[in-house]
């Protein structure tokens, strides 16, 4: 009879090491060394987002030069339309791809980096320890694709805050956890230790 309470508790600790082992496991493929690219629907609600924020621009000036009462020459409205075509192919070919190609983030166990841009490279680390908040924030076609943006806010100054675009979002509420986690173990800190 003790053989077989023995054989339970045995597959009891078994079984807590297995779970142990799978959340270990899961905090270190967030907590790594590697750098991670965003989901590959990114692209897609890049090029959404830049479709609809080009169509209320064309809209605004077919509005401004053909209902109101601004005179202008008909080869100036071309010229506007053509740069406005021009930035829209420039956009939606080029550099919604490149922006999500050079966007590349890595959480390790004391910070998060982020490396960013196309034209204008961007390296941002933010140590946990200067966390204040932490937001996963979707708009409609990151909702559409499943997408989150995880936010996160410094004690320092405005550009000093984290913004990783682009992530699932069940990724992202799990990065969010894991770091509040990470937040809630530290220690505080000493008031003895930082009057001395």
């Amino acid at each position: 009879m003790n053989e077989e309470v023995n054989g339970l508790v045995d597959i009891t600790e078994t079984s807590s090491e297995t779970s142990s082992e799978t959340s270990s496991e899961t905090s270190n493929e967030l907590f790594s060394r590697e750098w991670k690219a965003p989901d590959r629907h990114y692209v897609t609600s890049l090029r959404l987002v830049l479709m609809f924020e080009h169509g209320v621009l064309l809209a605004t000036l077919m509005v401004v030069f053909n209902v109101g009462n601004v005179p202008f020459p008909f080869k100036f409205g071309l010229f506007l339309c053509a740069i406005l075509l021009t930035s829209f192919l420039w956009f939606e070919l080029v550099w919604a791809s490149k922006r999500a190609k050079h966007l590349r983030y890595q959480v390790r166990s004391l910070d998060i980096n982020l490396v960013k841009g196309y034209l204008f490279r961007h390296d941002v680390s933010v140590s946990f320890n200067r966390i204040q908040h932490i937001e996963v924030s979707q708009n409609p076609v990151e909702r559409l694709f499943k997408l989150g943006t995880l936010r996160v806010f410094t004690a320092g100054t405005v550009g000093s805050d984290l913004h990783l675009p682009g992530l699932p979002n069940s990724v992202a509420h799990q990065l969010k956890a894991e770091i509040l986690n990470e937040i809630n173990l530290e220690p505080p800190a000493d008031e003895d230790s930082v009057s001395a």
